[in-house]
């Protein structure tokens, strides 16, 4: 909801404060980290997986982290996101990359039912991979991913940004042109807008020169507003009213710039050096 802040501390104090700053919690915390908001808590990392965590009466719930089929970290390459498995801000449904049979492909998991909703991007490549985990809408409705698949009418793979909703149905948002990659995306609150960084087109390395775009849902217009990270960046991170974008421009280890792009007017402003973007308060 936009009204509190949750950080871990260097000497592992979980902290939660109010929008003006008023500390409302202080706790140790022995987790890997806080892997998002959900429903009237957090959801935690820890090595035994992921568990949902109040942090005001400090109960603690673990979640499932051993789902059918779930691709191992010990299969090699690290070819999915971590946690490999990313639940939907209500905790009732899970979607995860599945190895099944030397194929791959992404999963929706009703928890509650137990049971797969929908199998999606069933390929021998790539079909997930780290900088493009996927975007829950705050209200668990839809889930956003992007996926890698073969396209048999031509050579080389398609990449797609993908909307499933969560009954099971998908529909393609966007291909790519050129072949170029999506990561690091970021849905807007009134789930019209999808932020996302990709290659620029003449760039030799699918993970330089990123160039940040805008994706109309609605219209299916795309807008390149020619802001470039010359480095893999963070998720950009929209303002409440949907307005404003905060991105970072990564140069490399601690070096880094904090712009603030207003997609109304088109105008983007730097708000501080070497420094990351992690959210708005109202």
């Amino acid at each position: 909801d936009r009204e509190r802040l949750a950080y871990i501390t260097q000497d592992s104090f979980l902290v939660i404060v109010n929008k003006n700053g008023d500390e409302i919690v202080r706790s140790p915390f022995t987790d890997i980290g806080i892997v998002q908001w959900a429903k009237n808590g957090l959801i935690v990392w820890s090595e035994n997986g992921q568990a949902f965590l109040n942090p005001i009466t400090n109960e603690r719930t673990e979640l499932d982290n051993e789902l059918p089929n779930i691709y191992s970290e010990n299969f090699g390459w690290y070819y999915y996101w971590g946690p490999r498995i990313a639940y939907d801000p209500t905790l009732t449904l899970a979607i995860y990359p599945v190895l099944d049979k030397s194929e791959t492909y992404i999963s929706l998991w009703d928890v509650q039912m137990k049971k797969e909703l929908l199998q999606i991007a069933r390929s021998e490549g790539l079909s997930f991979f780290p900088e493009a985990k996927p975007e829950w809408s705050r209200d668990g409705e839809q889930v956003i991913i992007a996926i890698m698949e073969h396209n048999s009418n031509k050579d080389g793979n398609d990449r797609k940004l993908i909307s499933i909703n969560k009954n099971g149905s998908a529909k393609t948002l966007i291909i790519m042109p050129h072949g170029l990659g999506v990561m690091r995306f970021s849905l807007s609150n009134d789930q019209r807008y999808l932020a996302f960084w990709t290659p620029d087109p003449t760039s030799s390395f699918q993970i330089e020169n990123l160039r940040l775009n805008v994706l109309d849902i609605l219209t299916g217009e795309v807008t390149d507003y020619c802001i470039i990270s010359p480095y893999i960046s963070l998720q950009p991170v929209w303002s409440p009213d949907d307005r404003f974008l905060a991105v970072e421009l990564s140069y490399g280890m601690e070096n880094s710039e904090v712009v603030v792009v207003d997609i109304k007017k088109n105008v983007a402003v730097k708000i501080a050096d070497d420094a990351m973007p992690v959210g708005w308060l109202k």
